[in-house]
């Protein structure tokens, strides 16, 4: 498996990058936007990160793969003592915008970020909320192999089976096994 461990080495990368500047620094699902915000308890100033997609996959050749992946990072600030939340705001867009830049996360396989950008998502109803919000977007390549299949994944094309022919006692083991193999 690829994605998940890059949207790991991401939102770790980020976390670590942003230390005590950020209180509050996780993935979400999707997109993230007032209700969203609303829904979720986030301590301000909050990032969090999101794969929006994968909207494009080709291969390369018979052995490699291209997922192109949008990703974003939403910023998330509120006033603070001696800090208006714009400033805030703009501070940590500039800091992760730079951080994002020719990052691959310590993964071979993920390429350099192509169109990255921030977008400013301030609204009426977003400054009612005494918040400013931003999302940091851009797309990333995962080269992987055609299979999909990572050197450490499990071998998902095996399955264990164990019968209990009576409720398992204490010990917990089987009266027979198979193992099927799926081609």
């Amino acid at each position: 498996m690829y994605i998940e461990p890059f949207r790991a080495a991401v939102l770790a990368s980020i976390k670590t990058q942003m230390g005590s500047a950020v209180k509050d620094c996780d993935t979400h699902q999707g997109r993230f936007n007032l209700d969203e915000l609303k829904r979720l308890s986030v301590k301000a100033p909050a990032m969090r990160v999101a794969i929006l997609g994968v909207p494009k996959i080709s291969s390369t050749n018979a052995a490699k793969r291209d997922l192109v992946m949008p990703m974003a990072c939403f910023v998330i600030t509120r006033d603070a003592k001696q800090l208006p939340r714009d400033v805030a705001m703009l501070n940590l867009v500039e800091t992760l915008l730079i951080h994002i830049d020719s990052n691959t996360w310590g993964l071979d396989y993920a390429k350099k970020p192509l169109e990255l950008r921030g977008e400013n998502l301030f609204s009426g109803a977003v400054a009612k909320g005494g918040i400013d919000l931003w999302a940091v977007t851009w797309k990333q390549t995962l080269r992987i192999p055609a299979d999909g299949i990572a050197p450490n994944d499990p071998d998902l094309t095996a399955i264990g089976l164990a019968y209990y022919l009576q409720d398992p006692v204490d010990d917990d083991v089987a009266d027979a096994s198979d193992e099927l193999t799926l081609a």
